[in-house]
């Protein structure tokens, strides 16, 4: 990837979104900007970023040797947010809500999290996520890239 491509994560320009964090340069200034770098992070198979960038009493739930295995099944289409309050500067715990589209093992899914961060020394860290389940409706847009509604193409089924 180069630095004037498409961030992973959706945003214009990798080199002034995810590039800096997840080559060391800079830390996330916001917790959406860490849960942007992490989600890169995984599409571009970094498991020692998404180690570090853990909080350390959150870290040991995996190893690096899991999360790479983790990259390497899941593959991640697309992100969207959909919400990241900013938080106050003297604010040291956050949340931000997303859903993201992945591929495994030839099957299309998602998942919708709301994921957790503290801040510790001045730096945001990814704690822990809450799943969420939406409730889609049969004419709510599917999730997958086909561009039918949900009860026309993954939600058949339900």
């Amino acid at each position: 990837m180069t630095s004037e491509s498409t961030c992973p994560c959706g945003s214009p320009k990798y080199s002034e979104c995810c590039q800096p964090c997840l080559d060391g340069q800079a830390h996330a200034k916001s917790p959406e900007a860490l849960m942007r770098s992490r989600y890169s992070a995984y599409i571009e198979l970094r498991p020692q970023y998404l180690y570090d960038s853990r909080h350390s009493s959150t870290r040991n739930k995996r190893t690096v040797q899991e999360l790479e295995e983790n990259c390497k099944a899941i593959s991640f289409q697309s992100l969207t947010i959909l919400e990241a309050p900013l938080p106050e500067e003297d604010e040291k715990e956050a949340f931000v809500e997303f859903r993201a589209v992945f591929k495994k093992n030839e099957e299309w899914g998602y998942t919708q999290e709301k994921s957790r961060f503290f801040k510790e020394d001045g730096q945001w860290f990814f704690v822990d996520s809450q799943f969420n389940d939406p409730q889609l409706k049969p004419e709510d847009p599917c999730w997958c890239p086909e561009g039918q509604s949900f009860g026309q193409c993954h939600g058949r089924d339900k």
